[in-house]
């Protein structure tokens, strides 16, 4: 009994309820219906259990001039090698693959600082070699060229002197690397613009 009087009051049980529920024609039951076919019962057959599907986080992008920063460094990283387009492809994969962002997927703003590390890592390759080779190169004109010298125990010897120029510089760079790399690197990672667009490494991102 109620303050308004006496009223029946019906019990139903959850399956009761269900049953109801599906039977039902009113626009909420049809949405609950759906729900319970589309989603829940296809989860617990799948996994035994249901779980509501958690809020999309949304994606923090790099923008454009973070690109033309990453641009800038594959350019001092490959730019004066004769093989631009290998490199350029290489590099590439190496920063995809460090961040685990396949092609094309744009990387976000949260793997900058590990692109940045990564440029790093390839500098350290690239910079000797280009050290040792200029060497080298100077060491042709002059000792070969200009002096006549043999050209079999020249060219041994430079190889030789490659050898050691790179483990030397190699070891320098340890302790500072290139200014204007390092000016780039934290470029990219405090996300300030380069203003220069080295389009011509686009088609191996």
């Amino acid at each position: 009994r109620t303050p308004s009087g006496s009223q029946d009051l019906t019990i139903i049980n959850e399956s009761g309820l269900y049953s109801a529920i599906l039977k039902s024609r009113k626009p909420e039951a049809k949405k609950f219906k759906k729900w319970v076919t589309s989603e829940v019962l296809p989860s617990i057959r799948k996994t035994g259990k249901y779980e509501a599907p958690k809020p999309i986080t949304p994606r923090n992008y790099i923008n454009n001039n973070d690109m033309l920063n990453i641009k800038r460094l594959i350019w001092c990283c490959a730019g004066h090698l004769d093989q631009k387009q290998s490199v350029s492809s290489a590099i590439w994969y190496s920063l995809r693959n460090v961040t685990g962002v396949p092609s094309p997927a744009k990387f976000e703003v949260e793997h900058l600082p590990v692109l940045a590390q990564e440029f790093n890592r390839i500098l350290s390759i690239i910079e000797p070699y280009l050290k040792a080779r200029y060497a080298c190169e100077e060491a042709l004109i002059k000792r070969l060229l200009r002096d006549r010298e043999d050209a079999q125990s020249l060219l041994t010897k430079l190889l030789d002197e490659m050898k050691e120029s790179t483990s030397e510089f190699n070891t320098a760079l340890q302790k500072q690397l290139p200014m204007v790399f390092q000016g780039d690197c934290l470029n990219l990672v405090e996300r300030k613009p380069c203003g220069i667009d080295h389009h011509e490494f686009n088609r191996w991102a």
